[in-house]
């Protein structure tokens, strides 16, 4: 679709020309009717009256309506295609945006995994470092005739350290990512997946504490964050990125 220079319009008409004589009568109608219709037929004589206002009433809209449906039928035309206009400016920068927030997202996943791997490999760096200086004690302790302290110093547990790396993702004003966890099948999300997980489900009865919906399971796995197995179900995390 092409542009003028100028700003398309359409001249869209809500009311007939005819709406004076239109809402003088439909004034007239609803006054008479509230005065004289009642709430139930009580006779032969209000069965006639009712039929005689059902008539009235029928005629009325018989005139009327037809106007209308022309003017919302002319209206609606008139908004699709102002919605095609709006597609023709704002699709094409909507899907440059939601490539770059992919790109972005993808680039803060890529390097938070790089980061979680860079600090458990300083974290078992330093483990095995203190497990040799551990060992080298405990065999001095040996020489030095300290049987039992070495043994016991070799019983100890060897915990690695906790590890926290800066992150390289700069900083953007207006600009910041959270993680947002999601769920599927394994597999997949098809048909015959989405079976197969239910009828596990089922089967684990973990549907006492996990309702089999897409709101129910999704605020599951937010909730859990992926610390607890569902059979036939995978819970995984992404970045989403916000602009404030």
């Amino acid at each position: 679709m092409t542009t003028s220079a100028e700003p398309q319009t359409a001249l869209v008409v809500l009311e007939p020309r005819d709406h004076a004589r239109f809402e003088a009568e439909r004034a007239s109608l609803i006054a008479d009717a509230e005065r004289e219709l009642t709430d139930a037929i009580a006779s032969p004589v209000e069965f006639q009256a009712v039929a005689a206002w059902e008539e009235r009433i029928s005629k009325f809209l018989a005139v009327v309506e037809p106007e209308f449906d022309g003017l919302t039928a002319d209206a609606h035309a008139t908004w699709k295609r102002a919605l095609k206009i709006k597609a023709m400016f704002v699709d094409a920068p909507k899907a440059l945006k939601a490539r770059c927030r992919a790109m972005l997202a993808a680039y803060v996943e890529k390097q938070d995994r790089i980061r979680r791997d860079e600090e458990r490999r300083i974290a078992e760096e330093e483990r095995q470092k203190e497990i040799s200086r551990q060992k080298a004690e405990a065999s001095l302790l040996d020489k030095q005739g300290q049987p039992e302290m070495a043994k016991a110093l070799r019983q100890q547990p060897v915990q690695a350290p906790a590890v926290s790396l800066p992150s390289i993702v700069p900083k953007v004003d207006g600009l910041s990512s959270r993680e947002d966890w999601y769920w599927q099948p394994v597999g997949g999300d098809t048909p015959a997946n989405r079976k197969r997980a239910l009828a596990l489900m089922v089967r684990g009865e973990y549907l006492q504490f996990v309702q089999w919906n897409d709101a129910a399971l999704t605020s599951f796995a937010r909730q859990t964050k992926g610390t607890v197995k569902v059979p036939g179900i995978e819970f995984h995390s992404r970045q989403i990125i916000v602009r404030r």
